[in-house]
């Protein structure tokens, strides 16, 4: 699974068991499909969990603010989505060094039209981000009605909610 979180799992696997049989990479009888597909995601991330130290006692996970203010979706959540529902990413310009200065694209991606922009953005910072996001949505032919973002900090802060809160961006 490539340490992908049973939610997102849960989503791939009506797709990936199919493609994992059709290449040849997996044989399964029809039962282990059917308890596959309907396993829930914490199921899932039981069973995928590592097995833990019992002489290390963890302490529960703080979950940040802005990060509890967020919605996560899956592409399987994206029924029939609408122009304007965009996934966005920074992809960094840095060759095989991630280290030093180098630039950052913010791309824009419209789940339903494939429609994809990108800007420059020389540091990661949540208030550059939102800066971008602004000129970016200027020039779309459509209106962006709803963002999908990875847990980065740079996304993952008070500005970029307040920003999309204050412009109806789901």
């Amino acid at each position: 699974s490539d340490r992908v979180c049973g939610k997102r799992l849960k989503a791939l696997l009506p797709i990936l068991l199919p493609a994992l049989e059709r290449n040849g990479h997996l044989n399964l009888e029809e039962e282990i499909r059917r308890k596959l597909l309907s396993m829930s995601a914490a199921t899932i991330d039981r069973l995928l969990q590592m097995p833990r130290r019992t002489s290390r006692v963890k302490k529960p996970k703080i979950v940040p603010e802005p990060r509890r203010r967020i919605k996560m979706r899956t592409f399987a959540d994206w029924n029939e989505p609408l122009p304007g529902s965009m996934e966005v990413d920074l992809v960094a310009h840095c060759g095989n060094a991630n280290r030093g200065s180098f630039v950052h694209s913010l791309v824009l991606t419209d789940i339903a039209t494939g429609w994809t922009e990108a800007a420059p953005i020389v540091v990661r910072e949540g208030s550059l981000v939102v800066e971008t996001l602004e000129r970016m949505r200027a020039g779309l032919p459509f209106p962006l009605i709803a963002l999908d973002v990875d847990n980065g900090s740079e996304f993952d802060n008070n500005r970029l909610i307040d920003y999309c809160l204050a412009h109806g961006i789901e």
